[in-house]
């Protein structure tokens, strides 16, 4: 954030970083919201759909009361009939391809016992590593 708005304060509140509350761009988790009582002009929230917002009523209270003005609500996984916040005047948009155009990953189960487990994760991590993925 501080390298992409340059001329902005960025403050980031959480856990054991509280001391500085106030900055132009304030990043945070959702427990921190309570903090900030009709606050936002504009207040994102990403990851909706997953721990610790997800069916969190609390959290989604917080979140609700510490709006001013204007919200987004984002999601890689959320599908057309989860709401998060019900609203009438909200507006949805749903983008069906990232900006990569590369498919969002599906995670597989596999189940293997034994030395297959051993071997079967050697395999992936290699893999990954040749790939120049993440592990």
């Amino acid at each position: 954030m501080k390298t992409a708005f340059k001329n902005a304060t960025v403050v980031t509140v959480y856990g054991g970083h509280k001391n500085v509350l106030d900055g132009d761009i304030i990043v945070l988790t959702t427990h921190q919201l309570y903090r900030y009582n009709c606050f936002f002009d504009l207040l994102i929230l990403d990851e909706a759909d997953a721990f610790p917002f997800k069916d969190n009523e609390v959290l989604r209270n917080i979140f609700k009361n510490s709006i001013k003005g204007n919200y987004v609500i984002m999601s890689a996984t959320l599908d057309s009939s989860q709401e998060i916040l019900p609203d009438n005047n909200v507006v949805n948009l749903f983008l069906y391809e990232r900006f990569h155009k590369h498919d969002i990953p599906v995670p597989k189960i596999v189940i293997k016992s034994g030395v297959m487990k051993l071997y079967f994760l050697i395999k992936k991590v290699k893999e990954y590593l040749n790939d120049n993925k993440p592990v």
